[in-house]
């Protein structure tokens, strides 16, 4: 075999290789891809299993802690690993903006400050996630990215945690009862006192009415009185 030939040869050969690796890469991304889908399929949850603030704040904090993990990784240099940590990505923190979001609004807390903080939050969240993905597609850096992420796994570690101060501000079913039910005994106290103080002045104004009849003759709209005190009737005086 001449130089041509082998030189040929070996062009060949690197070729396969890398279509062999192309091959693989679209394999891998193709699994990637369905075991993405998979995933989100099994954490499918129904709302029957939300039934308390206390089960969505459970979920919360079990799904934070399992993307915080995915996100100290190092950034993969694999693509199919990369479809797969932003495919994780989103689907976990699509499903703690829709938590946190349902906990604020669950009203089992009377702390309206934290319920807003938990909002605002979800929010931030979704926002910084939408950059960091922004930053994946055009290929910003290893660094940029890694920045992206530090920022996302921040705010997660913060919704945890207020998740958690949520958890031990909740208020009892039973308490919530009570409260509403003091809050209506109170009301109808108010207005039963209202309506006692207002019978009380309408008995004051009659019984001040009757005095004044009581208390004097009536007068005779007829009588017209003197200069020199002496009343005499109309008709008379005539």
């Amino acid at each position: 075999m001449s130089g041509e030939e082998s030189r040929r040869e070996e062009e060949l050969q690197l070729c396969k290789k890398e279509l062999e690796i192309y091959k693989q890469n679209e394999q891998d991304c193709f699994t990637a891809g369905v075991d993405t889908a998979m995933a989100v399929l099994q954490n499918v949850v129904s709302k029957d299993e939300f039934q308390s603030a206390q089960s969505m704040i459970e979920m919360l904090s079990t799904t934070c802690v399992g993307i915080l993990e995915a996100l100290q990784v190092p950034w993969p240099e694999q693509t199919w690993a990369q479809i797969m940590l932003v495919n994780e990505m989103s689907r976990s923190i699509s499903l703690i903006w829709g938590l946190a979001r349902g906990i604020a609004n669950s009203g089992a807390s009377t702390d309206v400050d934290l319920s807003s903080s938990l909002m605002d939050e979800a929010d931030l969240l979704r926002s910084e996630a939408t950059l960091c993905l922004v930053a994946i597609k055009n290929r910003s850096g290893t660094q940029v990215i890694k920045e992206k992420m530090e920022t996302v796994s921040k705010i997660l570690a913060e919704l945890k945690a207020n998740g958690e101060k949520y958890a031990g501000k909740i208020v009892d079913e039973q308490d919530l009862a009570d409260l509403v039910a003091q809050e209506i005994s109170a009301m109808d106290a108010a207005i039963e006192e209202a309506a006692k103080r207002m019978e009380e002045l309408l008995a004051a104004s009659r019984s001040k009415d009757e005095g004044k009849k009581i208390g004097g003759k009536q007068q005779d709209p007829r009588l017209v009185y003197k200069p020199c005190g002496c009343g005499e009737r109309a008709g008379e005086a005539e």
